[in-house]
């Protein structure tokens, strides 16, 4: 992975743990973290995405991709807001069908998600 960019919005695949801590299983992530940060930085700031509709995350729709015509394997799929994490680089891999990355507009809603579940009470 020498020489990877790691860029905001752009997906990849990372052993995603559980909550409960006993085990990890290979998922797709979509990166949080700036573009700055993910350059001068081991660890990036990721959040899971599933094809399980928890209600707690948000929903990719097939216009929240980048590139018309790109979109993860299953469809339905929902990034955990709720459930942000740091990974080490070392550890993420491109998905299967090539680089894919969300729209900006999506993307930024994922983070506002994120930043209003740690918003003080």
């Amino acid at each position: 992975m020498s020489g990877m960019n790691y860029e905001q919005r752009q997906i990849f695949r990372a052993p995603v743990t559980f909550s409960d801590r006993k085990g990890t299983k290979v998922r797709p992530v979509i990166i949080l973290s700036n573009n700055k940060h993910n350059q001068s930085n081991i660890d990036l700031i990721c959040c899971p995405i599933t094809s399980k509709n928890s209600y707690y995350g948000r929903m990719i729709l097939p216009g929240d991709y980048e590139v018309k015509g790109t979109t993860l394997p299953v469809s339905g799929s929902e990034v955990k807001s709720h459930l942000p994490f740091f990974i080490d680089k070392s550890l993420l891999s491109l998905p299967n069908n090539g680089r894919i990355k969300l729209k900006k507009d999506f993307v930024d809603k994922v983070i506002k998600d994120v930043l209003d579940m740690l918003e003080k009470s």
